[in-house]
């Protein structure tokens, strides 16, 4: 049978306490992209039923194939009727696409690909691990998307309009401090700030580098349901201002470090980090800073001495 459906069929229910769309009142982002073997990328992708699943997106390089994977860190605002939230998170991503899409999707370079040249927009980043500073971000990302949010403890130093000085990008993640016995039920939503070991580390010297516009906007990214039914979801992230792109040369990729802490985490970030990226250079970087919407001038005497 065509035609329409029931909206509840494609449309996951509602989140008690949460609306969407969320509108950032302000984003600063920060990616990393890697290429790597198609072979990693499908094992690491969620199980679903026959035809409904995931497929890992290949890009060509040079006449041969791999597959994309990124580290994006998010710093962002939003505002509520009662409060201003700021937020901290890295999305850890795999790029895939539905495989009830087989046949329609481009077999492009990895640099058209960051461009914005899938117009089809199939491909997109699967969420393998969303450390995150804020609880209820957690929980919003858990209940739309079937993220794999966790609360972690951000530590960065990164460039900003109010400091030109910083021109490196540099944040850790760690996790936190075991919640007391009391809060177990409530981990990890129990809002607790205490640094424990490290996760992961990034240094990225990207200073000098040249850069281009790209309009990838809308990013689309898939999940897996929470409810139950192991059904993929996926949503849009529309953007209002072009990506500052740099496909990097493998000396300046070199400048890109990456630390891991020497124990896993309970989520097996760690260990998803050393197999997909340890010992890659990455291949590109893109920033996105939402515009500066108003600025308060320096003081100048009313009244010359």
């Amino acid at each position: 049978m065509s035609g329409q459906v029931d909206q509840s069929a494609l449309f996951p229910g509602p989140i008690q306490g949460f609306t969407m769309p969320f509108f950032y009142a302000s984003l600063q982002s920060f990616w990393l992209y890697y290429l790597v073997e198609v072979d990693l990328v499908a094992s690491v992708l969620p199980d679903t039923a026959p035809g409904a699943g995931l497929r890992a997106a290949r890009f060509t390089d040079g006449g041969d194939d791999y597959a994309m994977v990124s580290l994006d860190l998010q710093r962002y605002t939003g505002h509520g009727d009662s409060f201003l939230e700021h937020v901290e998170e890295v999305e850890f991503n795999v790029y895939a696409y539905p495989e009830a899409r087989d046949g329609t999707v481009p077999l492009m370079s990895w640099q058209d690909y960051l461009r914005g040249d899938d117009q089809t927009k199939s491909i997109g980043g699967y969420r393998l691990h969303v450390p995150c500073s804020s609880p209820q971000a957690v929980a919003a990302g858990r209940g739309f998307f079937g993220e794999p949010k966790f609360v972690a403890f951000f530590d960065y130093t990164v460039p900003a309009p109010n400091n030109p000085e910083v021109t490196t990008w540099k944040y850790g993640i760690y996790n936190i401090v075991p919640p007391p016995e009391e809060l177990a039920k409530e981990y990890p939503m129990a809002d607790l700030n205490k640094q424990g070991s490290l996760i992961f580390e990034i240094d990225a010297d990207l200073s000098g580098i040249d850069t281009f516009a790209a309009n990838a906007s809308p990013i689309i990214e898939y999940g897996v349901n929470p409810y139950g039914s192991n059904r993929v979801v996926s949503n849009w992230w529309s953007f209002y201002d072009t990506f500052d792109t740099a496909f990097l040369t493998p000396e300046q990729g070199a400048k890109v470090t990456l630390e891991l802490g020497t124990k896993n985490d309970k989520w097996n970030m760690r260990d998803d980090l050393q197999r997909l990226v340890a010992n890659r250079v990455p291949v590109a970087a893109q920033t996105y800073q939402s515009p500066i919407v108003s600025a308060e001038d320096g003081p100048v005497f009313v009244v010359p001495q």
